[in-house]
């Protein structure tokens, strides 16, 4: 059985190569969202001059709390390029107090 998975795996992956599915982008669904201050922000307040990577996030999400270091290195390295974080808390209100603070636009 797993020999069969294995090269089952393989199958789709050579399939995959040769018949790629088309990929067309799209733009985002715009949304609003309350940062921790209050203020409200649209998703499209930073379009078109921005790139905007959406991590959404946890306070009891363990790796996520831990890749905050690289998205904040990562804001700081591309800022002057257009690259803008914006981290969603999908916490309750009362989980605010544990939210960290480093440079990335906390949502």
């Amino acid at each position: 059985m797993k020999r069969f998975f294995i090269h089952f795996c393989c199958l789709v992956g050579c399939l995959s190569l040769l018949c790629p599915l088309p990929a067309k982008a799209q733009k985002a669904v715009d949304f609003t969202l309350k940062d921790l201050t209050g203020d409200s922000h649209k998703l499209s307040d930073f379009f078109p001059e921005t790139v905007v990577l959406l991590n959404f996030w946890a306070t009891w999400c363990v790796p996520c709390v831990k890749e905050f270091p690289h998205l904040q290195r990562l804001q700081e390295q591309y800022r002057d390029r257009g690259l803008q974080v914006l981290a969603v808390s999908v916490d309750r209100p009362a989980s605010r107090a544990n939210i960290p603070r480093p440079s990335i636009s906390w949502i």
